[in-house]
């Protein structure tokens, strides 16, 4: 029974996570919407030339001869948004480990939903683009979901969703994620310069070793990090993958065990109910017990991993800065009188078809498929218009999908702006049709 109980009150703690967790992507998801609605107001406005300027302002960071001097924009989509895949890579860590995905059973249909999420935007891409070379580096563009901006259109519906249909749809967002690094590494990465590559790997080595040896101090692995994203930069491999590696190093135990963590608590609540006897003033109580209440904080402090710690300390640094910084960067977009030319480019279109209909696609079928043959079960509540449903909001893929663009057309203006041009009229038009498609939404579980 009690066992039971504990049980239980594990599940509860988790879906607890999991909703304050959903009510930050969700407020996330309109801070993207009003940044990049005003990043375009802007940019074609008379105050175009200061967007311009704040963009392409020049930072120079560093000590002596090692410095390095960039624009706003390189910092944000090479530095910050190397914070933002460390909280990816910590937020992916957690999901294996204690998450939705951490069995086979709970892991295999949104893997294979994002599978085909992947699969089919980016062969659809490559088949509007067969017949130039240089616009074919483009085929990651569509591949990505972006969470925040899928959560937040889920949340407007005003439709009420069971807990496993937002479960489901974090969960092959997240597995995209990962494709998305990948992609990254394999496909964007420049020519190799092998001493800061193996400098890199020196550097990861050490964050290991420090993780077998049970360093928890946070800052041990914030100031190796900061060393790995350096090297990286140097290595020719994109430099966000620091932030995938350095999440992969940090400790997902803490400094002290459960039976210990119990028993030093116990045993300071003793001492707190033998000083406060017949008191009843919060700060008399306060007053006597500063010591033991203080050191209960460190106790705390030391059970709790640094996994979660830098995980909640980022979250809203990521939510309400970086990610609103980098969609200011980036979608400031100069609508041009031949718009119509952009619109309907061969990057445009092709990233549209891929966003809009190859997630449909890709990720209904394949769940369709796994399913049907038995590989995967179908989560309780969830009914196939459901699934069709959030197969439309992976069509939103707005963060990762511009960040993929910064890199497949790095010098060519011209194509990133039809790429972003086809992001974002995806992004528009897959958020309006799945909030109409799951706001008047009968259920239904036949297919």
């Amino acid at each position: 029974m009690i066992k039971k109980e504990r049980l239980e009150k594990k599940n509860l703690n988790i879906v607890n996570s999991f909703i304050k967790f959903f009510q930050l992507e969700v407020l996330s998801g309109f801070i993207l919407i009003g940044i990049s609605i005003t990043a375009i107001i802007i940019a074609n406005s008379h105050l175009s030339h200061i967007y311009h300027e704040f963009v392409h302002l020049p930072i120079k960071i560093g000590v002596g001869q090692f410095q390095i001097k960039n624009s706003l924009s390189h910092w944000v989509n090479d530095a910050l948004m190397g914070l933002f895949f460390l909280l990816v890579g910590l937020e992916i860590k957690r999901e294996f480990l204690i998450g939705e995905l951490s069995s086979i059973e709970k892991a295999i249909l949104p893997a294979i939903s994002a599978l085909g999420g992947m699969v089919f935007p980016a062969i659809i891409y490559f088949f509007v683009a067969r017949n130039n070379p240089e616009l074919i580096r483009g085929w990651a563009i569509p591949m990505a979901t972006d969470i925040a901006f899928a959560l937040g259109i889920l949340s407007i519906t005003g439709k009420k969703f069971p807990f496993s249909l937002k479960v489901f749809l974090t969960a092959f967002a997240t597995i995209d994620d990962i494709g998305g690094v990948i992609v990254i590494a394999l496909f964007y990465t420049e020519k190799i310069v092998l001493i800061s590559l193996l400098l890199m790997a020196i550097t990861f080595g050490l964050m290991i070793f420090c993780n077998k040896i049970n360093i928890k101090n946070p800052a041990v692995y914030f100031i190796l990090g900061t060393f790995l994203w350096f090297f990286t930069l140097k290595s020719g491999i994109h430099a966000t993958v620091a932030g995938i590696l350095t999440a992969f190093a940090v400790p997902a135990k803490g400094s002290i065990d459960i039976k210990k963590f119990f028993k030093e608590i116990g045993v300071l609540l003793k001492r707190i109910r033998k000083k406060i006897v017949d008191i009843d003033n919060s700060l008399i109580i306060a007053k006597k017990t500063y010591n033991e209440i203080e050191t209960i904080e460190e106790v705390c402090h030391k059970f709790q991993p640094p996994l979660l710690r830098i995980e909640h300390t980022l979250h809203p640094w990521v939510t309400f800065f970086i990610l609103p910084l980098f969609a200011f960067v980036n979608a400031g977009i100069e609508i041009p009188k031949n718009f119509s030319e952009i619109l309907f480019s061969k990057i445009s279109i092709g990233i549209f078809l891929g966003l809009f209909f190859g997630k449909q696609i890709g990720i209904f079928l394949f769940t369709l498929l796994a399913v049907k043959f038995k590989l995967a079960n179908l989560p309780k509540g969830i009914s196939w218009k459901m699934v069709y449903g959030i197969s439309i909001l992976g069509g939103i893929g707005f963060t990762m999908s511009m960040f993929i663009n910064s890199l497949a057309f790095k010098n060519n203006l011209q194509f990133i702006n039809q790429a972003k041009v086809g992001i974002l009229f995806s992004t528009l038009i897959a958020s309006i049709y799945g909030i109409i498609f799951l706001r008047f939404l009968k259920d239904d579980k036949k297919v």
